[in-house]
């Protein structure tokens, strides 16, 4: 039984480093991804896919300014 017990927190612990990892580097990827813009510039749409679509080329353009 209680080696069980110390595998579970092993792969818990694994898991747990292994998520912190991958959250460090998402976010150092996504500072360097963006570390060139200093303004976005559009028409009126949600803020999100402006930066998704100006930045990182995901999603549809926005409207055109009238």
């Amino acid at each position: 039984m209680a080696i069980l017990t110390c595998t579970s927190i092993a792969i818990s612990m694994l898991v747990l480093i292994g998520v912190e990892l991958l959250r460090v580097e998402v976010k150092n990827n996504f500072e360097r991804a963006v570390s060139g813009v200093d303004l976005i510039v559009g028409s009126r749409t949600s803020g999100i896919n402006l930066l998704l679509f100006s930045v990182f080329k995901i999603g549809n353009p926005s409207n055109n300014l009238q």
